[in-house]
């Protein structure tokens, strides 16, 4: 060969080498533009990207990765991450490193990972299998940190135990409603509240257990929404599985989730039976004390004005016949003594009644039960009327049976006829009519006392019977009363368990009807 030859040899040869390392450096270019470009890419995402080699070395992350783990690129590119993290995590994420590289099975983990003494943090890794057109292995990663999420949730699964310990553990009487109206959850206090097992709580709607006849009113448009027991107080009766009544302050609060919407209602139920009753008393008490100060007045009402007129008549008349004895005709004598007798007559029927009303007001009036008959009661009260009926010639008859038997008291029996019937003679005109009548069942006895008096509107009918409305009215001779008659009869017929009742109409007389049962009840 020439030396020419030799010489284009070696300047083709330079060319060739020229050309080698622009390719070269074009081709770096290349690499670089493409890696700077998958880089670019991979920065665009929101989670750390990862990949390596298929000895677990790092060839690539992105920008959120070197951020999440507070780390520089040019720290772990080329390495295995290894050297950053605990030697108790170390081994367990490179294994998974390998798994994956073999059999190419994609693989999500949730581990925790701390790097270089920061603190730990809870990821969840998704790893696949690449493999390029050389047949080179990769993993590419993708890296979410749910330690913000986990924390949330072990919250709120502490939070939901340590409701439940103490929802269950509490005293006081819990239940949860979902929005059904259902009761989904019930401590054991409830179940003693209200005498039931849980599983014959669960799945009922809590109006079951409200007392019937509360139960429309304490819910009214559950149906509808259950929510709207939301922070309520209620006080509200409950029914026992065993038919006792008890009485709970019930409050109410909404359990919404997170967009605020109410998902349940927690019922705490505060047991106030015992303060109820003591109030309830109380009340019945104060009722009672008010009662007893009108006893109280109508008594001194009685004593100054009802008693001291009659007493002042026969001491005015006593006087006159003791000044003008001598001078006095027999037939003037005579009507003196009968008006005398007629007042002191007056003054201890009035006597009677004060003192049988006194004693029945403070308790001490007790019915002594015997068989009677109602024919023998009837005879003795016409015995003792009869004078009254014949100045005005009212007739006096009886229909009753002589076979009409109750069990009563029989001092109080003839004390509520006979001051019906002396009423019955008050308000009836000269020559009028008083009929007794009886009729029995197996169950009861009805008495009633008619007359063919004046009667009275039905705003007097009303008034009978109640101290506080009912005053005396003069009688068709200007009788004068207490008006503790017909107080006292119904006071008597209550106290040997019956009823009494009164129909009348102005001008057309009056009927009083006494129920009492056949046989007195054993207590």
């Amino acid at each position: 060969m020439t030396r020419l030859s030799i010489s284009l040899l070696e300047a083709k040869v330079k060319d060739l080498e020229s050309e080698n390392e622009l390719l070269k450096k074009n081709l770096k270019e290349n690499e670089q533009k493409r890696n700077d470009f998958l880089t670019l890419s991979l920065n665009t995402l929101g989670d750390p990207v990862f990949v390596k080699d298929a000895d677990s070395r790092l060839v690539l992350v992105n920008d959120v990765f070197c951020e999440v783990f507070q780390i520089g690129r040019e720290n772990v590119i080329g390495k295995t991450l290894a050297e950053h993290v605990a030697p108790e995590e170390r081994e367990s994420f490179l294994a998974i490193d390998r798994q994956v590289l073999a059999d190419g099975i994609e693989n999500i983990n949730e581990e925790s990972l701390t790097v270089e003494g920061k603190p730990s943090r809870i990821i969840s890794t998704k790893k696949s299998r690449f493999i390029d057109s050389d047949g080179n292995k990769f993993l590419v990663g993708v890296i979410r940190d749910i330690t913000a999420r986990i924390k949330a949730e072990e919250e709120l699964r502490f939070s939901e135990e340590e409701f439940r310990s103490l929802f269950t553990q509490s005293v006081i009487p819990s239940i949860l409603i979902d929005l059904n109206g259902l009761i989904t959850k019930c401590n054991q206090a409830f179940c003693d509240f209200i005498g039931c097992t849980s599983s014959e709580i669960l799945r009922k709607k809590f109006q079951s257990f409200i007392y019937p006849e509360d139960n429309e009113n304490l819910f009214q448009g559950l149906e509808k929404s259950p929510t709207n027991l939301a922070e309520s107080n209620l006080t509200k009766p409950f029914l026992r599985k065993d038919g006792a009544r008890l009485w709970g302050e019930v409050s109410t609060s909404s359990i919404c989730n997170k967009h605020d919407e109410p998902q349940a209602s927690l019922v705490v139920i505060q047991d106030i039976t015992e303060k109820y009753q003591a109030l309830k008393e109380l009340k019945e008490n104060q009722i009672k004390l008010k009662d007893l100060n009108d006893t109280k007045d109508k008594m001194f009402s009685i004593i100054a004005h009802d008693l001291r007129g009659p007493i002042g008549n026969t001491l005015s008349l006593s006087e006159l016949l003791q000044d003008n004895d001598s001078a006095l005709e027999d037939s003037e004598r005579k009507e003196y003594f009968k008006l005398i007798n007629q007042s002191i007559i007056g003054t201890k029927l009035l006597l009677d009644n004060l003192l049988n009303w006194a004693n029945s007001q403070r308790g001490k009036v007790q019915p002594k039960y015997k068989n009677l008959i109602i024919n023998e009661v009837v005879k003795n009260v016409f015995i003792s009327t009869k004078a009254a009926a014949s100045r005005k010639s009212i007739s006096l008859s009886s229909s009753v049976d002589a076979k009409v038997i109750v069990e009563s008291d029989p001092d109080m029996l003839e004390t509520i006829i006979r001051n019906l019937v002396n009423n019955a003679i008050k308000f009836t005109g000269n020559g009028g009519e008083i009929i007794l009548s009886a009729l029995s069942d197996t169950r009861q006895v009805e008495i009633t006392i008619s007359d063919t008096g004046i009667g009275m509107t039905e705003e007097q009918r009303q008034g009978l019977f109640k101290l506080e409305t009912n005053a005396s009215t003069r009688g068709t001779e200007n009788e004068k009363g207490s008006g503790l008659g017909l107080l006292l009869c119904k006071d008597f017929v209550e106290l040997l368990e019956g009823k009494i009742t009164v129909k009348s109409k102005m001008g057309r007389g009056s009927s009083f009807t006494i129920k009492l049962p056949i046989k007195a009840k054993v207590s």
